[in-house]
C-alpha cells in the first residue's frame, strides 16, 4: 500500500478553476438545457483541501490523513471556550477550558503577546501567564466574603501597584486614586473600613471616587429655667439631662441650689466609640 502524502501546492503555476462552474460551485449539468457537468479538476480539490488544512494547522495540529477526527477536533478547539490545546498559540485575552474544567484567560502580564505550550492548570503558569476566568471585565470592583481570595484580583487596601503588571486596571483608572510614584506605579483606593455611597454625578460638587470623611448628624436639645425658681422651673429635652447636685440657702424655693445639666446622645440614639453606618464586613477586590 502506497502511503499518500498531502501537502500544500507551492508550484509557480496556480491550479486552474474548474470547467463550467455554476456561480462558483460545481454543477451536475442539465442535458435538457445543454449545460454540461462540471469537471472540478485540481483547482477545486486544491481549494477544498487547503481550506481544511488551514483549519487543522490553526488549531495547532499537524495534518494527519489517517486521523479522520482531526478536522472535527480542530473545529471544536477553535472556539473561545474550547479545551486547552498544547499546540495552539494563544493571544492576549483568549480563553480556554483547562483539564480541571475551569476556564482560564491568557493574561500576558509578561507582555509576550502570545503563548504556546504553557498549560493553564500548571500553578507555575499562574497568574503571570494564565489566570482563572469568570467573565468579569478588568478593573471591575467586587465584594468578596471569604478570606480565601480568588485568583486574578487585587485587594483594594490603598497600595501603589505596578502600572505594567496591572496595566488593564491602570488603563481604566489612571490616576483617579493616586499617581503612585508618577512613573511605574499608580494608586488604588483604600476600602478598608469604608462603605460605598452612590455617586450623584457631581450635582453636590463631589467628584467621582472622592473620599468623604465620617460625620454625625446633629442631635439637639434645650433647657430653660425661671430665675426665681430654678428647681421648679427647670425644663430639659432631648439629649440633655438636669440633675440637682446639692441644696443651697433656700431649699423651699430652690434658690441657689446647684444643678448640673449634661448632654449624652445615647439617650436618644444608638452610640459607639466610632461613627458608622449599618454595614457588613467584606473585602473589596479589583479584577486585574
Amino acid at each position: 500500500m502506497v502511503d499518500r502524502v498531502y501537502q500544500r501546492n507551492t508550484s509557480d503555476s496556480a491550479p486552474q478553476p474548474p470547467t463550467n462552474p455554476s456561480i462558483g460551485y460545481p454543477t451536475g449539468g442539465n442535458p435538457a438545457q445543454g449545460v454540461p457537468a462540471t469537471i472540478p479538476g485540481p483547482y477545486w480539490y486544491h481549494m477544498i483541501t487547503e481550506s481544511l488544512r488551514r483549519v487543522v494547522v490553526e488549531a495547532g495540529l499537524t495534518p494527519d490523513h489517517e486521523d479522520l477526527d482531526q478536522l472535527l477536533g480542530a473545529i471544536k478547539s477553535s472556539g473561545q471556550f474550547a479545551d486547552y490545546s498544547e499546540g495552539r498559540t494563544y493571544a492576549t485575552g483568549e480563553t480556554c477550558r483547562g483539564s480541571d474544567g475551569h476556564f482560564y484567560e491568557f493574561y500576558d502580564r509578561d507582555q509576550e503577546g502570545i503563548v504556546q505550550g504553557a498549560a493553564p492548570t500548571d500553578p507555575l503558569n499562574r497568574p503571570h501567564i494564565w489566570m482563572r476566568w469568570d467573565g468579569v471585565r478588568p478593573a471591575t470592583v467586587i465584594e468578596w466574603r471569604s478570606e480565601t481570595l480568588p485568583e486574578g484580583y487585587v485587594t483594594l487596601i490603598g497600595d501603589d501597584i505596578s502600572r505594567n503588571d496591572y496595566r488593564r486596571i491602570w488603563d481604566a483608572w489612571g490616576t483617579t486614586h493616586g499617581a503612585g510614584d508618577g512613573v511605574a506605579t499608580f494608586g488604588t483606593p483604600d476600602d478598608n473600613d469604608n462603605f460605598k455611597r452612590g455617586w450623584d454625578f457631581g450635582t453636590s460638587g463631589r467628584g467621582l471616587a472622592e473620599h468623604q470623611t465620617d460625620a454625625l448628624q446633629n442631635i439637639t436639645g434645650a433647657f430653660a429655667r425661671v430665675a426665681s425658681h430654678p428647681i421648679n422651673g427647670m425644663s430639659v429635652s432631648g439629649a440633655f439631662q438636669a440633675d440637682q447636685q446639692g441644696a443651697g440657702v433656700d431649699t423651699s424655693t430652690g434658690n441657689n441650689d446647684t444643678w448640673n445639666v449634661s448632654f449624652n446622645a445615647s439617650r436618644v440614639a444608638r452610640t459607639a466609640n466610632e461613627t458608622r453606618g449599618m454595614n457588613n464586613a467584606v473585602i473589596y477586590l479589583a479584577k486585574i
